[in-house]
């Protein structure tokens, strides 16, 4: 009994029985639930009580675990792992799905196939229960495995095992040099050959009214990616240039979906329906999408395909400058009314007593006007010492421009005052009533200081006046 010559890697688990108690008759796949490695799965082995023969990574290598000639510790059914190779598969996605690569899809099959052909299995039969000799963990236990994507591949890969194991697999056609920017070509499901190639859009790749089973295609200058979809099976895995072809022999397709890695260049698919005509040209490649992800109708058989390049539209990723917006004409300045000259009034100074001069009356909020004990004589002195008196009453009324003594006897100016911190006090939260109260406080306060700032004046005034008198006898 051997081993298969797929293996990249080996690292024998203890956790066996040796050798098996049967015949080998069975294949059982299980999943991983991660994304391990070959290495990372030989480790996981041989610690804990578990085991498989093989193990798959996501890039397509294989491990060894258990020699086929030994019972693996897989599918808690000592019956079934003393029959079956069992062959764990890593995940290249997380739940609920768990997805498998391409790669390991691939490669299970490969795997499948060799192990069938060294112990004499002629054909693989997946029937859903245990009675098949494709058989998975959940069938005998309450889990997951293998998880749903790749339950739901079982019957795909079963049919591909017999249709290596039958001989039917199309054989991979040579590659052929260049031909134009895209070059492909079919496999007929009726003349079960391989058609000639075909360059871009100067033809189609088909047969009308024959099945497409499989493409076979590779693009200039870059990479071309591209999966089928059989009425059978639905979507296969993915395939880059011509490393293999898309498709199953004997297994119709209706839908294919492209892409390439070509930055300036669009891809242009389109298919014909057997029976129909050419359907709308699609450049996605997403199989969700319905509308321009792939060419095809669920279904309905493709008889023929065709692809091409176009150039990819330039998009101008720079913002446009705008265009500079001229300057609105300045308005001509109205011409200036000519302004009286008037003399400048010159800075307050302090007040300066000087000796023998005639103190001058304050106004207050009541002025008091003091009549001479004397009337003004008519004379050149008289009319001099009133004419210097006038004089130096109006020039000291200029420089005092504010009367701040009379300002403070003000009502309006406390009453402003007023207006101003109640106001204050409303805006930092204060309840109208405190405002209330605060007015009425200022208000108090001016006529307080109102009442003695009038009194001192009237009593300066009188003072002012008698000092007077006597200066005169």
């Amino acid at each position: 009994m051997s081993n298969s010559s797929l293996v990249n890697y080996t690292l024998i688990s203890p956790h066996k029985n040796s050798p098996r108690n049967n015949s080998i008759k069975k294949i059982t796949i299980h999943h991983m639930a991660g994304n391990l490695s070959v290495e990372r799965c030989g480790s996981v082995f041989q610690s804990r009580e578990a085991s498989a023969n093989y193990g798959i990574g996501s890039d397509g290598r294989v491990g060894m675990y258990v020699e086929e000639k030994d019972r693996s510790w897989a599918s808690s059914s000592p019956s079934n792992d003393n029959q079956a190779v069992t062959i764990e598969v890593a995940n290249d996605g997380g739940a609920p799905d768990w997805h498998v690569s391409d790669a390991a899809l691939k490669k299970t099959i490969e795997l499948c196939a060799d192990i069938c052909r060294r112990n004499g299995i002629s054909r693989l039969n997946y029937t859903g229960d245990s009675s098949g000799n494709l058989t998975r963990h959940n069938m005998f236990v309450a889990t997951t495995c293998p998880g749903p994507y790749l339950q739901s591949k079982l019957p795909y890969i079963a049919d591909s095992v017999n249709a290596i194991l039958d001989g039917r697999a199309a054989p991979t056609p040579v590659p052929v040099t260049d031909l134009g920017e895209i070059t492909y070509q079919v496999w007929d499901d009726v003349t079960h050959t391989w058609l000639p190639n075909v360059a871009d859009n100067s033809d189609y790749a088909g047969i009308f009214g024959c099945d497409v089973d499989c493409i076979y295609a590779n693009v200039k200058g870059g990479d071309m990616f591209y999966r089928v979809s059989t009425i059978k099976n639905g979507w296969l895995p993915e395939v880059k240039n011509r490393t293999d072809y898309a498709g199953i022999y004997n297994e119709p397709i209706d839908r294919f979906s492209a892409r390439i890695t070509l930055a300036n260049k669009v891809l242009n698919y389109q298919a014909h329906i057997r029976g129909g005509g050419w359907l709308p040209v699609v450049t996605g490649c997403d199989i969700n999408d319905s509308n321009n992800g792939y060419a095809g109708v669920k279904g309905q058989p493709i008889d023929a395909i065709r692809m091409w390049l176009t150039d990819k539209p330039v998009v101008n990723t720079e913002p446009a400058k705008p265009e500079p917006t001229p300057e609105p004409e300045k308005p001509a300045e109205p011409e200036k009314a000519e302004e009286p000259i008037s003399e400048p009034t010159p800075e307050p100074t302090p007040a300066v007593e000087e000796p023998k001069q005639e103190p001058v009356t304050e106004p207050g909020p009541e002025p008091i006007q003091e009549t001479p004990s004397e009337p003004v004589q008519s004379g050149p002195e008289k009319e001099n010492v009133t004419t210097v008196t006038d004089t130096e009453t109006k020039e000291d009324t200029n420089v005092k421009k504010i009367n701040w003594k009379q300002k403070l006897t003000s009502r309006k100016m406390w009453l402003s005052i007023a207006s101003f911190v109640s106001m204050l006090v409303l805006a930092f939260g204060g309840k109208q009533e405190t405002a209330t109260q605060v007015t009425s406080l200022i208000v108090a306060g001016a006529s307080i200081i109102a009442y003695i700032a009038g009194e001192g004046f009237i009593d300066a005034a009188r003072n002012s006046t008698s000092e007077k008198s006597e200066e005169d006898k």
